[in-house]
């Protein structure tokens, strides 16, 4: 099994003042415990987060906090995957991107999209509503 993570997921558990911190932090130990499957994060989670940080201003400890995270330093038992989104699948994401302008959807949230179906990623691990929601749909073309 794989599970894909969203930004709304790390950044919780990298920021003790997250309303979902504790919820991030249980469900981030279970998965570097193996119950959960294969945790797999791209590169625009990984610029998204840091955006995020730099946009919420938060300190350069974040920074090296979630560095630390995505190298396997704090969990070491997270064994992320990377994958890189690649712009081979740059034209499906943008379909999808603008196809749910109105439900406000970013272009990191249709790359997830793309990428857990592109990928057979079994789930998509966000906190996000609506995303999770756009998840069950199909998206490949």
């Amino acid at each position: 099994m794989s599970l894909l993570l969203d930004t709304s997921v790390l950044f919780a558990f990298l920021n003790q003042d997250d309303a979902d911190h504790a919820r991030a932090k249980e469900f981030l130990l279970a998965v570097s415990e193996g119950a959960l499957g294969t945790p797999v994060v791209t590169d625009l989670i990984i610029a998204e987060l840091h955006n995020l940080a730099r946009a919420c201003k938060m300190a350069p400890a974040f920074e090296e906090a979630a560095r630390d995270l995505l190298s396997g330093s704090t969990l070491p038992l997270l064994g992320l995957v990377r994958r890189e989104v690649g712009i081979a699948r740059f034209d499906r994401i943008m379909e999808v991107f603008l196809k749910y302008r109105d439900a406000r959807v970013s272009f990191t949230d249709a790359s997830l999209l793309v990428m857990q179906q592109d990928e057979s990623i079994d789930l998509l691990a966000t906190f996000d509503r609506r995303l999770g929601a756009l998840a069950a749909r199909d998206f490949t073309g």
